[in-house]
């Protein structure tokens, strides 16, 4: 099953989007016999085995969103209403799961690593639109924007699961990844996190220097 997921995100990378959904369906098979057994056991082992299917489904379901944005070889980048749509739907998705989910790092991690891949595929395709007309090139900007800020509130999410787990080393290394995404809201996490352990001068420095840097560029807007 780890091998077949494991060959589904290498026909994503490598763009073949149309091998993907066969590679899960065969994980997918392979995972609902162990599920039915560990349903048997206890709640934590059974859920371990839901995440693996949640990790499946959200990997197929994103297959049509990189085709819409991978068009026939000569043909013309364009992201169309539907494109956009698509788009949206998954965030949602991905906003809508996050009430139920664990917030175990051992939970998390699964789900937030493949939405960081997906997140990553997605934006180097639109990073391909980069000299498209002005209305493409702009609604391309539009969808970076959002993948941007939903990657930095999936890293977020794991740095407060970690900080609460005490692991202050994955916290810090998952406010980094956050901070390349959406540095207003990691460097509100940062500052809590120094607050907490009794830096409190460091935090209000943060705080102080995102404030001045969003003034900059209000200013500069």
């Amino acid at each position: 099953r780890g091998l077949e997921l494991a060959r589904a995100l290498l026909a994503l990378r490598n763009g073949e989007t149309a091998a993907v959904a066969p590679h899960c369906d065969s994980a997918r098979a392979a995972l609902v016999p162990l599920l039915a057994a560990a349903s048997m056991e206890s709640y934590a082992h059974t859920y371990s085995f839901l995440v693996r299917l949640q990790v499946l489904q959200e990997l197929q379901a994103a297959v049509p969103l990189l085709s819409r944005l991978e068009p026939p070889d000569g043909s013309p980048l364009r992201i169309d209403a539907a494109a956009e749509a698509a788009l949206e739907e998954t965030l949602g998705q991905w906003d809508a799961r996050a009430a139920s989910m664990s917030s175990s790092i051992q939970a998390l991690e699964p789900v937030i690593a493949l939405r960081v891949c997906l997140g990553h595929e997605l934006l180097a395709r639109l990073d391909g639109f980069g000299e498209a007309p002005p209305s493409q090139a702009a609604a391309a900007g539009r969808l970076r924007g959002e993948l941007h800020r939903k990657l930095g509130g999936c890293w977020l999410r794991l740095a407060k699961s970690a900080r609460a787990a005490g692991n202050t080393e994955s916290a810090g290394n998952a406010l980094a990844q956050a901070r390349l995404h959406d540095s207003t809201l990691a460097t509100v996490q940062c500052a809590e996190m120094d607050w907490a352990a009794g830096r409190a001068h460091d935090a209000l420095s943060r705080l102080r220097q995102q404030c001045a840097k969003l003034e900059t560029d209000a200013q500069g807007a």
